[in-house]
């Protein structure tokens, strides 16, 4: 999605843009597997993916909601001892 600056939602690093929003210095720092010092930050760490795992929440979700459901049901329904 494109980014939109009236209601600074980013959805990509547009550096231009957000420093013209910020009104500050177009300065991005990022440490580099180079940069690694031995028991400081590890450089290269940046990466952003992002998985698509709509379905097994959905999965959990509705599955944790049936079987709520059902020993509702039998407690207080059918007044099955659980």
């Amino acid at each position: 999605p494109q980014n939109n600056v009236e209601t600074n939602r980013w959805h990509y690093r547009d550096l231009e843009a957000m420093a013209k929003v910020t009104g500050a210095e177009e300065i991005f720092i990022d440490a580099v597997l180079d940069s690694t010092t031995p028991g400081g930050p590890i450089g290269g760490q940046t990466r952003v993916t992002l998985r698509n795992e709509h379905m097994q929440y959905v999965i959990t979700w509705y599955g944790l909601c049936a079987a709520t459901s059902y020993m509702w049901y039998a407690k207080f329904i059918k007044r099955i001892a659980l």
